[in-house]
């Protein structure tokens, strides 16, 4: 989208006061004005983000006109470049005038503040390649290069337990603001033998999930569903598919807690990385869709917090009740 003067004062006053939503719907009628599709889009979005900010916070209505707010985002063709120390200050509002997607942050001369460092693991941030900039309440708005790949904010938020919004930044300075960031903070991440994370096929043509060239999780993926289960006090962990999701399950005594269900997609990639992990043949596995046993099983050693953990696995891919289970035990410590 070219630059026109009137959008740069508008979107310019609304970065001088990003919570003036008089401005915002003010823009909305110029947007519409100039007849373009794309900034009829933008006008529905900006008006559809104010409507659903006036209704209780995750009500049915409101959720629904932030769906809707999605729908036409996906039409926006706009960009806004910041500084991220701008956006930072208030991310909310800024997304109420633009999306995620379409907003760019500039790193240079941007400290991370040391209690939003310390709510993503060193670890999951080089892995993922995303630099937290701001925490409001239940959200984490952090800056990826690569925003638009749907499954990054659905694995981070699943990592972390909490909404992830990405915005985008240039790869090398994500990585230069990691750096500096991690280079002074003591910050803990997940201690672990490495997981594999290349999805290749395997010989044998009998089984029906598609094992090649499966977009799914990456190492620290994998360690935080162990890690979510060690630190609930878990003795095991389920994962099975349900429908078009992935169940996630974690046993705590006599009681059951589920995790929001990942793309079903994912199940394959899960079984197969854990089953390298633990040496498992999953050619054998996949014959339980003909075979009446419990699965097959392995394990691998874990560490984390400096403490060694032995999982159990057992995996079933049949047709029939399949899932992968990880029974979470300490070590026997060697005297």
């Amino acid at each position: 989208m070219r630059k026109h003067p009137d959008a740069d004062a508008f979107v310019r006053e609304h970065l001088r006061h990003p919570t003036n939503a008089t401005t915002r719907l003010a823009f909305a009628d110029w947007l519409d004005e100039t007849g373009m599709p794309s900034n009829a889009a933008w006008a529905q979005y900006i008006r559809l983000r104010e409507e659903a900010d006036r209704h209780a916070p995750d009500s049915d209505e409101q959720q629904r006109l932030l769906r809707q707010a999605d729908g036409s985002a996906t039409k926006v063709r706009a960009k806004l470049t910041l500084a991220a120390l701008i956006f930072a200050r208030d991310p909310e509002s800024i997304l109420q005038l633009i999306p995620a997607a379409n907003v760019t942050v500039r790193l240079d001369n941007f400290a991370v503040p040391t209690d939003v460092l310390q709510q993503v693991p060193e670890s999951v941030a080089r892995e993922n390649l995303t630099i937290p900039l701001a925490a409001v309440k239940e959200t984490l708005f952090c800056a990826n290069a690569a925003p638009h790949h749907v499954d990054t904010a659905h694995k981070l938020s699943f990592i972390l337990n909490r909404n992830v919004v990405l915005v985008r930044a240039k790869q090398n300075k994500i990585v230069s603001a990691l750096n500096s960031g991690f280079g002074g903070c003591n910050i803990d991440y997940f201690d672990s033998q490495p997981l594999f994370v290349s999805f290749t096929d395997i010989a044998g043509g009998f089984y029906a999930l598609p094992l090649h060239t499966v977009a799914g999780p990456d190492p620290a993926f994998i360690e935080s569903i162990i890690v979510q289960g060690l630190r609930m006090g878990a003795t095991q962990v389920r994962v099975f598919p349900e429908g078009h999701h992935v169940a996630i399950a974690y046993q705590t005594g006599e009681r059951w807690s589920y995790h929001d269900p990942l793309p079903a997609r994912f199940w394959p990639a899960i079984a197969e990385v854990v089953a390298r992990e633990a040496q498992m043949s999953l050619a054998e596995t996949f014959a339980d869709r003909i075979a009446a046993y419990g699965g097959t099983t392995g394990s691998f050693s874990f560490l984390v917090a400096r403490t060694r953990y032995v999982i159990g696995v057992t995996i079933r891919l049949g047709s029939v009740d399949p899932r992968l289970t990880l029974d979470l035990q300490p070590a026997p410590s060697i005297d």
